[in-house]
């Protein structure tokens, strides 16, 4: 009988697929941000700024900002 992989070749996998999942998100949601920016800057930058507004932009732009601080200390580890 074979054995079963090792606990550190589970968490290695793992820590692949965690990554992989990360960038495929990080791709998708900039694709979604360059394609709609031109209705973006129409449909609310140039609006009256209401509570609406605001809401709308920090739910956007809040995610980037945490996307960001997320990769930055990754990348000073290195």
């Amino acid at each position: 009988m074979s054995q079963g992989p090792s606990d550190s070749q589970i968490v290695a996998a793992y820590q692949a697929d965690l990554a992989t999942a990360f960038v495929i998100s990080s791709i998708t949601t900039a694709y979604e941000y360059v394609i709609t920016i031109e209705r973006e800057v129409v449909m609310v930058w140039w609006r009256k700024w209401t509570l609406a507004t605001w809401i709308f932009i920090v739910n956007r732009y809040l995610m980037i900002t945490v996307v960001i601080m997320e990769i930055a200390p990754a990348s000073a580890k290195r």
